[in-house]
């Protein structure tokens, strides 16, 4: 249900100009000129809201990136971990978020792998399993600091040092 906050100095009103030129006017570009104060909405969304939307972001990018890219060991979870550590803006979230992906990600690998006849495990090529999730723990870590480093000081929850000339 949308929410409507009206303005405390009474209601918001706009003044717009609007320019028609109906096919039966005598007047060609009629000026005609009214006032909007029809009530502000503000957000309209669900009763449940997200608390946290930037770790939410953050565990759903590193999990889809590096689900599409798992058969690129290093640089598929070093990029989902970069990307997910971009959007979570803080080392917490990311690091929340590389734990997260990091345990989902071979556990759906490991349950889709059940449903392949013989269930080997030859699409890593040359990788055990356990050392594929291993490479992968580790880049997608790597991949989230990197993006939280990428982030300004002040979005990373650190005080910005002022430009000193000496």
């Amino acid at each position: 249900m949308p929410e409507i906050i009206e303005s405390p100095n009474g209601p918001l009103s706009v003044r717009r100009e609007v320019i028609v030129t109906p096919s039966d006017a005598p007047l060609p570009n009629a000026r005609f000129t009214y006032v909007d104060d029809s009530p502000v909405i503000v957000r309209s969304g669900s009763d449940l809201p997200i608390e946290n939307r930037g770790l939410v972001i953050a565990v759903m990018s590193m999990v889809a990136i590096s689900f599409l890219t798992f058969w690129v060991p290093l640089f598929g979870a070093l990029l989902a971990g970069a990307v997910g550590g971009f959007f979570a803006r803080r080392w917490g979230r990311a690091f929340t978020a590389a734990a997260v992906a990091s345990v989902a990600v071979p556990a759906m690998l490991f349950v889709l792998n059940g449903f392949k006849p013989g269930g080997s495990m030859a699409f890593l090529l040359g990788l055990t399993f356990a050392q594929w999730i291993v490479m992968h723990v580790v880049s997608l870590f790597v991949g989230a600091a990197t993006g939280v480093y990428s982030r300004p000081l002040s979005e990373r929850g650190l005080p910005e040092k002022p430009l000193t000339l000496e």
